[in-house]
């Protein structure tokens, strides 16, 4: 078959002009429509084999790419993830320090011990475990002390006024009343912390070392130690007369060491019993050995107060 370059019509072979527009179709190499198409439809064939065999070995690149992409989505993921455990890891390491820098002290001498004391109280320190009670034997000793000094000189002002020899045959007296009123505080002070100590077990149901508990007593009303100081310069250089500082200091003092204890024995958490009566046992034990104490030591001591008295009365009119 010969088909029209001008308007494409068929035509038989034999044919030279064509019928529709008169071209000369002599010159015009015969075909096969049969045969052309098949090339084209092989060409279509082959094409469309080609993409579909495309579609595969992108679906085989995809297949491929995408576990990678999923591994490596995974491992950002993981390397994320482990970033922000770090993160968060390093927060609490470094929350830690910063408490532990701030709020727990490794008190390495009994100086650095009173200072942090000072300026966190409730604050925990590791520190030697009899810090507690030498402080407050020292506070013991010196409140004794200020009041036998206090009485010695007031005792020779008087003697220097009446002439008299009250401080000389009153001295011994009163040495023995500041000796014993200084066992009397150091065993008001171990019956309060006792008590404490029975209280603070039945609350939390759990036992705690009673010199750790001493020392954390002690390092909250360590401010006590400022007040003793300055009571006995005042007694030293005070009036004879007597003064309100000296006062002033005792009730601070007591006041002070009471709150600490009850600030130890209430501030904890985990309580296994309601902390109201777990108090209420503390103010009972504390009455009652308190009691016991002014009855054992208290008459001992008035009785050297009425003798000392009537020493002092007597030796002015020696």
């Amino acid at each position: 078959m010969k088909i029209c370059p001008n308007c494409g019509s068929s035509m038989d072979e034999e044919t030279n002009f064509c019928t529709k527009c008169g071209t000369d179709l002599r010159n015009v190499a015969p075909s096969v429509q049969g045969n052309e198409a098949a090339p084209e439809a092989n060409l279509a064939a082959q094409e469309e084999p080609v993409q579909e065999n495309a579609t595969p070995e992108q679906t085989a690149t995809d297949v491929q790419n995408r576990p990678a992409t999923t591994r490596a989505e995974a491992k950002q993921q993981s390397i994320t993830a482990s970033q922000l455990t770090n993160a968060a890891a390093n927060q609490l390491s470094n929350a830690a320090n910063y408490a532990k820098e701030n709020f727990n002290f490794d008190a390495a001498n009994m100086w650095q011990w009173f200072v942090n004391s000072w300026k966190h109280p409730f604050a925990d320190q590791e520190a030697e475990r009899w810090y507690g009670w030498v402080t407050l034997l020292v506070e013991d000793f010196l409140l004794g002390l200020g009041l036998y000094i206090f009485e010695q000189r007031s005792a020779r002002g008087f003697d220097s006024t009446w002439n008299s020899n009250v401080a000389n045959s009153t001295s011994g007296a009163t040495f023995s009343v500041v000796f014993e009123m200084i066992i009397f505080l150091a065993l008001i002070e171990l019956c309060w912390i006792f008590a404490c100590f029975i209280s603070y077990k039945v609350i939390y149901n759990k036992k705690r070392d009673l010199l750790d508990l001493t020392n954390h007593i002690v390092q909250t009303s360590n401010l006590n130690a400022i007040f003793v100081v300055i009571y006995f310069l005042s007694m030293m250089f005070t009036s004879t007369t007597g003064g309100v500082l000296p006062i002033l200091m005792l009730v601070l003092i007591e006041i002070f060491f009471s709150k600490a204890i009850t600030v130890s024995l209430l501030g904890d958490n985990g309580e296994a019993h309601d902390k109201f009566y777990g108090y209420i046992l503390f103010l009972a034990i504390q009455g009652i050995t308190t009691l016991i104490l002014i009855m054992v030591i208290g008459s001992s001591v008035i009785s050297q107060i009425k003798s000392y008295l009537g020493s002092s009365f007597w030796s002015m009119f020696e």
